[in-house]
């Protein structure tokens, strides 16, 4: 046999040898990634919901092979949850599975109802959530609605500084109402503030509101009153409860003339 044939079966070995190792490397590979088993898994965005919740309901409490998951399945399971907006679901070689949700706020609760409403819209029979604003009285479907959108748009911190709000239109001399879209705000802080959902963008300048009280009349603790954000204009009103019982008392005891 000729030193070339040789040469030539010599390498024909080595190529069959080196695909059997990739075959091999592929099978190994793929063996490994099908039967990986959930190693660590994170879960992010949750404030209201147990982590526990999410693992029995996407079912993976007892770390199940992760490659084999059907994904689609799970976020399915977890949006049927009424606190679960959306959901992302990632997944790596190294068995690391992570749940990204998307919660679906507690809002308020509706007294009328015995309901809490979520950011949106929707109405739970779960009451259990702490710290919550409540509704002390009957919204019309179409105001509520607003109420919720507008409230979305605001700081947590100071929704979250409501104790309670109560639907409250204003009305003319006449009884002829002017505003159906009037709320007043009792908040945690002593203050009582009316606002309307069309400007209730203005109820996030609480706080520097707040702070230009303060410049004006000094301490808060001692000058707790009322604001109305419910105006027009870009303008905000205040008027502490002493200087508005002064007023009722001047109006109940009009001085007598000479």
């Amino acid at each position: 046999m000729s030193s070339s044939k040789k040469k030539k079966r010599r390498l024909n070995l080595k190529n069959i040898f080196i695909i059997l190792i990739v075959i091999a490397s592929i099978s190994l590979s793929t063996y490994y990634i099908l039967n990986l088993r959930i190693k660590h898994i994170l879960i992010l965005g949750t404030t209201n919901i147990k982590d526990v919740e999410i693992i029995e309901t996407a079912k993976i409490k007892n770390y199940p092979k992760i490659f084999r998951l059907n994904i689609s399945q799970i976020e399915k399971d977890l949006k049927n949850l009424d606190l679960v907006s959306d959901v992302k679901i990632k997944r790596n070689i190294l068995g690391k599975l992570t749940i990204e949700i998307t919660e679906n706020l507690p809002l308020f609760y509706y007294q009328n109802q015995r309901k809490t409403i979520l950011s949106d819209g929707s109405k739970i029979d779960d009451t259990s959530f702490l710290g919550l604003p409540t509704i002390i009285n009957y919204v019309p479907d179409k105001q509520l609605e607003a109420l919720v959108k507008g409230i979305n748009k605001i700081d947590q911190d100071i929704l979250y500084l409501i104790n309670e709000i109560e639907y409250s239109p204003s009305e003319n001399s006449e009884g002829k109402v002017i505003d159906d879209t009037r709320f007043i705000l009792y908040m945690n802080d002593g203050n009582t503030v009316y606002m309307n959902t069309v400007n209730i963008k203005k109820l996030s300048n609480y706080f520097t509101i707040l702070d230009a009280i303060e410049e004006e009349y000094g301490d808060l603790e001692k000058n707790k009153g009322v604001l109305q954000l419910d105006s027009a204009t870009d303008r905000y009103f205040f008027k502490t409860y002493a200087a508005i019982k002064a007023e009722e008392e001047a109006a109940q005891n009009p001085e007598e003339d000479d």
